[in-house]
């Protein structure tokens, strides 16, 4: 439940970037902040993600690795393998996409569709 709040904080303080640089009206909506107390009773109050780590990493000791996660897209689209021992054997499919770049040739360059997503592990 934790990386699932945490990723739901990470979106909303990001939020705050977009429209600040967006020159977007708010309608008057203030920023989303996230305000916390860590263990020594200190209590902080952030509207961005690299305000939030820093505090972490600076003040508290706070150890984070941060790493990008990618994958092949599918869509739950897949082959069935069936193995000599009768069990059945999902085999993804990669969704090929148009890059928008053509080679020497001028034929465009198809890739597989990639998901990715960036892994925040915070430990201390």
């Amino acid at each position: 439940a934790k990386s699932i709040v945490l990723t739901v904080l990470f979106n909303h303080l990001t939020s705050n970037l977009y429209r600040f640089h967006s020159n977007e009206d708010s309608n008057g909506d203030s920023l989303f902040v996230v305000q916390f107390t860590l263990d020594d009773g200190m209590s902080y109050s952030v509207e961005s993600v690299d305000e939030w780590l820093a505090i972490l990493m600076k003040d508290q000791n706070y150890r984070i690795n941060v790493s990008i996660h990618t994958l092949f897209t599918s869509f739950g689209k897949c082959l069935c393998a069936k193995d000599l021992d009768g069990s059945i054997h999902n085999i993804p499919l990669a969704v090929p996409m148009r890059s928008g770049i053509s080679a020497l040739d001028e034929t465009d360059i198809v890739i597989p569709m990639c998901h990715a997503g960036i892994i925040v592990d915070i430990t201390g």
